[in-house]
């Protein structure tokens, strides 16, 4: 290829991601939040597609097309209540008097002592269904994340201790393009 069918290539390029972030707020906001970028650094961001591997006596990994993975598939059975607020567009899970909300509208919400709202970077709805970036939550609940030294994701941990998740095993794979997200409750 010549050096001007290049240089044409790179400004198609850059203008079709440009004109996919200005249609998506969530996929610019997501390619720009630093916490996202830290979480691809670790577990290597070139990944397109997910597992989740919630560990017990049934337990079966389940592929996803994407690097994110839906709420109810996280949480069913281990949160109280999920639920839809179809006025407000926002996704709750609700587990002993506290709540997790992914917000879908193009509104800011404030949020309760015992809500917290999720970054829009790290959520989005996937076929109809309320998901969350699978690097993100790894990063936040990596089991070895101490060694990592980041403050941010130290507060979020905390934040979502009420959802009762010990750890998660993270295995990036490098050969398949799989970030599978092995996760452990607490017994």
């Amino acid at each position: 290829m010549n050096k001007a069918a290049k240089v044409l290539t790179s400004i198609l390029l850059a203008i079709g991601t440009l004109a996919v972030s200005w249609n998506h707020p969530a996929a610019a906001a997501a390619s720009s939040d630093p916490f996202v970028q830290k979480a691809k650094s670790v577990y290597a961001g070139t990944l397109t597609r997910s597992s989740l591997l919630i560990t017990g006596p049934s337990a079966k990994e389940k592929v996803y097309s994407t690097i994110y993975i839906p709420v109810k598939d996280i949480f069913k059975g281990h949160a109280n209540q999920i639920t839809w607020d179809s006025k407000r567009k926002i996704a709750i899970v609700k587990k002993d008097g506290s709540e997790m909300i992914l917000n879908f509208s193009d509104h800011s919400i404030s949020s309760s002592n015992h809500q917290i709202v999720l970054p829009e970077s790290w959520v989005k709805m996937q076929n109809g269904a309320a998901s969350i970036n699978a690097l993100v939550l790894s990063y936040v609940f990596d089991r070895y994340g101490e060694s990592y030294n980041d403050l941010q994701r130290e507060e979020w941990k905390e934040k979502l201790g009420f959802l009762d998740i010990q750890y998660v095993d993270p295995f990036p794979g490098g050969k398949d393009g799989i970030m599978h997200v092995n996760l452990t409750y607490n017994p």
